[in-house]
């Protein structure tokens, strides 16, 4: 979305050129690829692909967990 390869795990999104539209693109991409929907909040506050990579991996765990206890609870 930012038109340039020369993106680095550590770059903050916004000082290479984001800007909120384009953090709903990424964010309308990554809900896509994971079929999981994240808050586009989450681009505010972990503004780099390392950060956010924890923070959505954080949030799938949680998902994860959540389902597996509902799961158990069925059965």
């Amino acid at each position: 979305v930012l038109n340039t390869a020369d993106v680095g795990v550590d770059d903050n999104f916004f000082d290479i050129g984001g800007n909120s539209l384009l953090s709903m693109k990424v964010f309308f991409r990554i809900t896509q690829e994971l079929n999981s929907d994240q808050p586009v909040s989450l681009i505010f506050s972990h503004p780099t692909i390392r950060e956010l990579s924890i923070a959505i991996t954080r949030n799938l765990l949680q998902e994860e967990a959540a389902a597996s206890a509902v799961s158990e609870q069925r059965s």
